[in-house]
């Protein structure tokens, strides 16, 4: 019915343009509007305006001699009257669907009471009572009233009512749920779901929350029930979730080039992927005093602790290492262009960075001003072309590193002091003992087929004892007097301090960002664990190394004193990201069982070295 009733306004409406007819005849409209295909309800404002021109179309119609007969028929204006009253309901009821602060409760209200007023107005219209149909009320007044065929709309308005009690039915199961969001201090607690209902008459009993609901209503009131009623917030949350209002559509369609053309398109599937790039948000504006705490800048060299690492033991580069070996530098510059989109593997240090990164984000949320972080600083030998599969690799598993240092085939060890770096990871021995003679913590890390699952949010790191976190002065007694020197030289020294190690200012600014969390009490959950694991037998020897610990303000979360018995074994247990150690044998023994093991090629254990070596090359 109101398509036919549109193609015949499409019609007159062109033709009246034309003629400007609706002026001459001193009409208060001088057109009648056209409806888009994508506010269908603008239909009935297109009816509204034909049923108020009615005299003047037909007037112009007859001009043009065109037969009106069926214009000025009774039935034809009857249901047009019909059409343009229900139209003007529904568009009524979509503009309360709209809006801002729209959530479902409002729009399951405004949709009950839809249902409700077309019971009223088919009772009515059965009674000839057309108070709420404007339209129909005029005609009726210029037509017989018999004529007017009531009965047939209160059926149009009971098929009405029974579609929209069929559309919205799956609304009517939630209506308790949608009581306890709209007014949860009215709602009967018998007819509550059982796991609510005694958080709920905590509720209805608490005057202080009763009146900030009468304060803010019922969209804000969720976010002041407190912790203590977990279902209600629960509850709350699933209701609010749910899609309260068409506000956003319709700006999105007002924002839209594609519905501002001549003709109005519809939003079909050839365009709709570039229609959903257009903000549907305009009007909201950043919180810059909430974001800005949580923008994670780099912290000066100076506050953080500097990890410097290798880009061969951050990630797996075995294949584009052979390029390089056997076809030269050009050939695997090339190589690296070539695959710059394809991102590479984790290698052996990528989930100790990943620890540090999980580390970082728990001082951030108990420090958002601290600069005392770790700072991950990437030295790689390789040309600057090859940075850009590095940065490409890093964004494809969301680490945050930043600073570069592509050196090109030169010795980065001088823009490890300008860094001032902590520690130093590398797959480059050589390198590695460079940079410890410049005093600068570094280890050897090698490849492993074999790594063992480690935590996702502690930090864990282990330490050998000789050479690693002191001095190598022991492991020299060891060497030269044997076992039982050793352990007299250790008895005779228990209250003299072993000299400090290559890695023990490392050690040192781990417990600088753990205290950070013990001064939050976060000792038993802190983020970051110690472990020194030392082949010193505890009676014998063990004191003097802990005493020196002791001395030096540094402590270890767990220490174990193997007493010459295998590693292996107990760091499997630990399953630390990354353990370091002087000897080669141990760091062998280590990665066997699929533990990260870090060489430390400092003391005199390297005139002594294992047979087997896991790593060569640059």
């Amino acid at each position: 019915m109101c398509g036919k009733k549109s193609g015949l306004v499409g019609m007159v409406r062109e033709k009246m343009r034309e003629e400007n007819c609706a002026e001459e005849c001193g009409s208060e409209y001088a057109d009648v509007p056209y409806h888009t295909e994508v506010r269908w309800l603008s239909r009935g404002k297109v009816l509204n305006r034909c049923f108020e021109l009615r005299e003047e179309i037909c007037q112009f119609l007859e001009t043009k001699g065109k037969d009106t007969a069926e214009l000025r028929e009774q039935k034809f204006l009857c249901e047009l009257a019909f059409l343009c009253d229900i139209s003007s309901h529904l568009d009524a009821l979509n503009l309360q669907l709209q809006g801002r602060g729209r959530i479902i409760t409002d729009m399951y209200a405004a949709v009950r009471a839809f249902k409700t007023k077309l019971c009223l107005w088919e009772n009515q219209m059965l009674q000839g009572n057309h108070c709420h149909f404007p339209c129909c009320q005029t005609i009726k007044a210029q037509i017989s009233t018999a004529v007017f065929p009531c009965a047939q709309f209160a059926e149009k308005l009971s098929v009405l009512a029974a579609e929209f009690s069929q559309r919205f039915a799956d609304f009517d199961v939630q209506k308790c749920r949608f009581e306890l969001l709209s007014n949860p201090f009215a709602v009967d607690v018998e007819n509550a779901p059982t796991n609510i209902q005694m958080e709920l008459i905590e509720l209805q009993c608490n005057d202080t929350l009763k009146s900030k609901y009468d304060a803010v209503g019922a969209a804000q009131f969720p976010r002041f029930i407190p912790d203590t009623m977990p279902q209600l917030r629960t509850q709350a949350a699933q209701m609010l979730s749910m899609f309260g209002s068409t506000y956003l559509c319709e700006q999105l369609f007002s924002s839209m080039k594609m519905t501002k053309t001549t003709h109005r398109r519809r939003l079909t599937d050839e365009h709709l992927r570039s229609i959903l790039r257009i903000s549907s948000a305009q009007s909201l504006s950043p919180d810059m005093n909430e974001l800005a705490p949580k923008k994670r800048c780099q912290p000066k060299p100076e506050n953080a602790v500097t990890i410097a690492v290798s880009s061969r033991v951050l990630f797996r580069t075995e294949t584009e290492q052979k390029v390089y070996e056997q076809k030269g530098v050009e050939e695997y510059l090339r190589y690296q262009v070539e695959h710059e989109n394809e991102p590479f593997a984790p290698g052996p240090a990528f989930s100790f960075v990943k620890a540090l990164e999980a580390v970082n984000a728990r001082l951030r949320e108990l420090y958002p001003e601290s600069e005392e972080l770790f700072d991950i600083v990437l030295v790689t030998y390789n040309h600057a072309h090859v940075g850009v599969r590095l940065i490409n690799t890093i964004n494809h598993h969301n680490l945050f590193i930043e600073r570069f240092c592509m050196t090109g085939g030169s010795s980065p060890i001088g823009y490890l002091k300008a860094w001032q770096t902590n520690l130093y990871l590398s797959a480059d021995a050589e390198k590695v003992r460079e940079a410890l003679s410049e005093g600068i913590a570094a280890a050897t890390m090698f490849m492993s087929n074999k790594l063992t699952e480690v935590s996702q949010t502690q930090l864990r790191v282990a330490f050998d004892g000789d050479a690693v976190l002191f001095s190598d002065e022991s492991e020299r007694i060891f060497k030269t007097q044997g076992l039982d020197g050793f352990f007299q030289h250790e008895r005779d020294n228990e209250d003299i301090l072993l000299d400090r190690g290559p890695l023990k200012d490392f050690l040192a600014s781990l417990g600088k960002l753990q205290n950070k969390f013990y001064a939050k009490g976060h000792r038993l959950d802190c983020p970051i664990r110690t472990y020194l694991v030392t082949a010193r037998s505890a009676a014998s020897s063990g004191i003097r190394a802990l005493k020196t610990l002791r001395a030096w303000g540094l402590e270890t979360d767990e220490a174990l004193f193997l007493a010459g018995a295998p590693k292996g074994p107990m760091l499997e247990k630990i399953r630390p990201h990354i353990y370091f150690d002087d000897q080669m044998f141990h760091v062998e023994g280590a990665a066997e069982m699929g533990t990260v093991a870090a060489h430390v090629p400092y003391g005199i254990a390297q005139k002594h070295p294992h047979k087997k070596c896991l790593n060569t090359g640059k």
